[in-house]
């Protein structure tokens, strides 16, 4: 069965063939509607943007590559003749086979072929600099590698955006190019500037350390004579005292482990309830200020306890069970240890203790001298642990140093191979 014949897609075919020496055909659309033909958005939208550069151009005085100025010089008559498209347009007579099989002449519209090559081949070139493609690419080529060389990384990214805005065909080799270098460049630019905030924290914290050096030796040399006035202090008030029994309790293996089993329990309790249940618990702050301190919490009441004791009870086996110094068989057995009344008492006995320490401590922080040494002895304290934590960033900050500089290195190669 033969197949109806098409004039408008003979007409568009016929065009399409004619301009393809002209004009990118992969970037030449043309639609066709019941009102007849319509240059496409996409091509229009192309042929604006050579405009645009061409225009810049003129004033800056900049070259522009061959294939960007023939979108502009051919692009600029294909939008004449779509604005005028019944100036070239004419009858085309053709031979069409009936179903029949007899041959006849049908009259089509279409684009008058002669009239449009003429303009195509008459359009004057734009009065700019205009250089090839290749030309220009190296060209730029050179220049970016010295200023690679030279690591004048910020020069070469303002030449990348200012030339790869130049090339709008996609397939042509400046357009992948400057694609592909912009986003290296972009990438090392990125990674310098990383390593420079970098290095600006190394040089900080390098300065906050000999700083705390030379204070934390200060305080040292200062130790002997404010450590003696603490525990002269200490002896006098009773404090050591009771300081020596808290130690000894502490070094009590049942209550030990009574301690051990109270935190971690809890610490459990709550990222397992979080995590089944999606909620967070209404006792949450106190357990967090047990898990702290247990023996200086100061919450801890007959129902917060009962409440805790439920918790043991209930899933302390299941969340303490992975423990290797957990050995209860059952929740029975773990719950005896917990309520037991010589545990109770040392726990309780440990918590009176603290209070009364502190009592003894606020009493001390009276009299100048002990509140001067024992001033000095948490600056000597708080120093070290500082001391420790800048230490380890310090130690980090210089291995991330050396990533972004291996980085910086694997990027400068990339950009070097792009452009030779």
């Amino acid at each position: 069965m033969a197949t109806k014949f098409d004039s408008k897609e003979y007409a568009k075919s016929r065009f399409l063939n004619l301009c393809e020496k002209y004009f990118p055909i992969d970037y030449l659309k043309v639609n066709i509607s019941r009102k007849g033909f319509k240059l496409g958005e996409s091509t229009v939208s192309l042929i604006e943007e050579a405009r645009k550069i061409v225009n810049e151009a003129e004033s800056t005085h900049d070259i522009i590559p061959r294939s960007t100025a023939d979108i502009f010089r051919y692009g600029t008559v294909l939008l004449e003749i779509f604005d005028d498209l019944s100036n070239y347009q004419t009858i085309s007579q053709i031979k069409s086979r009936s179903r029949r099989g007899y041959r006849k002449q049908i009259e089509v519209m279409d684009f008058d072929q002669r009239k449009i090559e003429y303009s195509l081949k008459k359009s004057p070139s734009p009065t700019i600099k205009i250089e090839k493609d290749e030309k220009m690419i190296s060209s730029f080529k050179k220049e970016s590698l010295a200023l690679l060389e030279n690591y004048n990384f910020t020069q070469l990214q303002n030449n990348i955006k200012k030339n790869q805005k130049l090339f709008l065909l996609d397939e042509t080799e400046g357009f992948k190019l400057f694609h592909s270098l912009s986003r290296v460049i972009d990438n090392l630019f990125d990674k310098i500037n990383d390593r420079e905030e970098i290095t600006k924290q190394i040089e900080e914290n390098k300065s906050k350390i000999e700083s705390l050096h030379n204070r934390i030796f200060e305080l040292q040399q200062l130790q002997p004579q404010f450590q003696m006035k603490i525990e002269n202090q200490r002896k006098i008030s009773g404090f050591t005292q009771l300081l020596q029994e808290k130690e000894k309790l502490l070094n009590d293996s049942n209550l030990s482990l009574f301690l051990k089993i109270l935190t971690t329990s809890l610490e459990r309790y709550i990222k397992m309830i979080e995590r089944r249940e999606n909620r967070k618990l209404d006792q949450k702050d106190a357990f967090l200020g047990l898990i702290l301190d247990p023996a200086r919490y100061p919450g801890l009441d007959e129902l917060l306890w009962r409440e805790i004791v439920f918790i043991l009870e209930n899933h302390g086996t299941e969340l303490l069970s992975s423990k290797s110094w957990f050995n209860f068989s059952n929740s029975d057995e773990l719950r005896q240890f917990i309520v037991n009344k010589e545990n109770l008492l040392k726990f309780s006995r440990l918590r009176k203790l603290e209070e009364e320490m502190l009592e003894k401590e606020n009493s001390m922080m009276e009299n100048d001298e002990y509140r001067y040494a024992s001033n000095l002895q948490s600056e000597l304290k708080s120093s070290q642990n500082l001391l420790e934590n800048l230490e380890k960033k310090y130690r980090e900050l210089n291995s991330l140093h050396k990533e972004f500089s291996k980085e910086i290195s694997e990027e400068e190669q990339k950009a070097i191979n792009l452009l030779h």
